[in-house]
């Protein structure tokens, strides 16, 4: 059986972009970002460390789905394709959810 790369390969790299922008989240020393032009002051925040950290946990979780949508294609590409939906709509929901949890706990 000859499986399509492209797919999962996409899925992959999106995911790890994601974890890499945790990663990024974690080590920064100033409070991340996370709108487009948006700059927070380490007076705006009680805890930069925790505040990067939860930035950073929120990202790499953000980026399980796209995990699994590149693994699932080999088996069950219509299940990928669900994944894939199921991040790009429910997941970016759930992100805004979190960040705005993070907001309301680390933010003076």
């Amino acid at each position: 059986m000859k499986y399509n790369l492209i797919y999962p390969a996409v899925m992959w790299a999106v995911g790890a972009m994601l974890v890499g922008l945790g990663i990024y989240a974690r080590r920064r020393k100033r409070p991340m970002w996370f709108w487009t032009g948006e700059h927070i002051s380490p007076d705006e925040v009680s805890d930069v460390a925790a505040f990067n950290r939860a930035n950073g946990r929120m990202w790499r979780l953000s980026s399980v789905l796209f995990w699994i949508a590149g693994l699932v294609e080999f088996w069950y590409p219509q299940a990928a394709l669900i994944f894939f939906v199921l991040a790009c709509t429910v997941g970016i929901a759930w992100v805004m959810w979190y960040h705005n949890k993070i907001d309301e706990k680390y933010k003076k």
